[in-house]
């Protein structure tokens, strides 16, 4: 359910980007260059959801071995990290150094913290 709901929100936030894209004149450099920098994130939180749906069942293995306090079984764990570095960490792009602005990096860079965390 929980997914349902982010992913909602997640087609809803590009929804309004696209209606906000399409309203700026071709000529507004400064506002098209704002609105441009808000698809990274997006996308990076997309990414997330959609590893997470994708590897549950691992998770709550992992859970359960935790709650179990079975901390020999390092296989499931191993597993999950080479997911994460493959499926996730493999993907995620640096913001441009120039165009982006210092919020963009730093939007992504805590965003990217939060996201680990969760892991």
């Amino acid at each position: 359910m929980f997914f349902l709901g982010a992913k909602y929100y997640i087609q809803y936030a590009k929804e309004q980007f696209l209606l906000r894209w399409s309203t700026l004149s071709r000529l507004s450099e400064y506002g098209r260059k704002t609105n441009i920098q808000l698809i990274q994130p997006y996308y990076e939180l997309d990414q997330f959801l959609v590893f997470i749906e994708h590897n549950l069942p691992l998770l709550k293995s992992l859970e359960n071995r935790y709650l179990t306090n079975n901390k020999n079984d390092t296989t499931t764990r191993d597993l999950f990290l080479e997911r994460i570095h493959n499926d996730l960490l493999s993907q995620w792009q640096l913001p441009d150094v120039i165009r982006s602005s210092i919020q963009t990096w730093d939007d992504i860079v805590t965003n990217r913290s939060l996201f680990l965390d969760v892991c």
